[in-house]
């Protein structure tokens, strides 16, 4: 993790899919600490890992599986539960192929993490043990090739200043 401070990056926010769509207004400043929960912070927190094991869902096993790691091996790192996901300019044109919702440019100054889309492997069919092994990868970032870096996620806490929207 490493602390900025009025880093300009990037958010992807799909208003339909998000209860906290009145933050995203060009010219508000808010807060983004423990006390908030992202997406997977709202839909999943709180269960079990043992529900993590038996999920048929393979989203809600991966997220399970990584807030599990995070928690046992890596708890300074900044939870997926209690953050918003920030790109850079080198990332952005991938993660707006993935995600619905509008861009908006940002003014961050907080603490990040950085890891990559590469190092999620794909969790259809897998078991959850398995999955779960692939999470170290996801923790310790080893980005290594042009395509990590083309995949970067920024996991992300502190102040955020809504810079624009780009429709």
């Amino acid at each position: 993790m490493k602390s900025i401070k009025n880093l300009e990056l990037f958010h992807i926010h799909d208003h339909t899919l998000n209860k906290h769509s009145n933050l995203w207004e060009v010219g508000n400043c808010f807060e983004i600490n423990n006390d908030f929960k992202s997406m997977f912070g709202q839909e999943i927190e709180g269960f079990d890992e043992i529900v993590g094991e038996y999920s048929t869902d393979p989203i809600f096993k991966r997220e399970m599986a990584l807030e599990v790691i995070r928690k046992e091996k890596y708890p300074k790192i900044i939870s997926r539960f209690h953050c918003i996901w920030l790109s850079d300019k080198q990332a952005l044109n991938y993660w707006v192929g993935q995600l619905p919702g509008k861009v908006y440019r940002v003014s961050a100054t907080g603490i990040i993490f950085e890891s990559s889309d590469n190092f999620l492997c794909g969790e259809e069919d897998r078991e959850y043990k398995d999955i779960k092994k692939d999470c170290y990868k996801y923790w310790e970032a080893p980005f290594a090739t042009e395509m990590d870096y083309y995949k970067k996620e920024i996991l992300f806490q502190g102040k955020i200043k809504v810079l624009e929207r780009n429709d």
